[in-house]
């Protein structure tokens, strides 16, 4: 999965420590992806569909539409996944700046085939994936 193409990266600085960031992202990677992800999940074909494994999470924990494949806690989370029109990695990294932290949340991802361009065009283009993403990184740095 290391050949993917670069969608997009989103930054926000916090006061709080590493650590603390830390627990903010996994926490909220853990409301973010339930009850309504896990339906998404079925309806566009995602691998994996539902959540598993230890909390906090550990590489092979899962979540509706990404598995945890990379972890180095505080800096380091790296999620994974696939469905019908994509193939794609969610990166974040917390690197300590100053007093606080920056964090990081870079996707990845392929759109194979028609059905991909098209969902491509869908969620990325429009500015969907964008506006959700970086919206995400801003409220967990800010709940840190």
């Amino acid at each position: 999965m290391s050949e993917l193409a670069f969608v997009d990266e989103h930054v926000a600085r916090t006061d709080a420590s590493p650590e603390r960031v830390w627990d903010s992202l996994t926490s909220s990677i853990e409301n973010a992806f339930g009850v309504l992800a896990s339906g998404y999940a079925r309806v566009v074909g995602c691998e994996p569909v539902k959540a598993s494994g230890p909390r906090p999470f550990a590489v092979g924990s899962t979540v509706p539409g990404f598995a945890v494949t990379g972890l180095d806690a505080p800096h380091r989370l790296v999620l994974t996944g696939s469905h019908r029109f994509s193939v794609y990695r969610l990166t974040f990294t917390i690197e300590q700046d100053g007093s606080g932290s920056t964090l990081t949340g870079r996707t990845d991802a392929d759109f194979p085939g028609v059905l991909g361009a098209g969902y491509r065009i869908g969620v990325v283009r429009t500015g969907a994936h964008a506006l959700l993403t970086g919206g995400m990184v801003r409220r967990i740095a800010a709940a840190a």
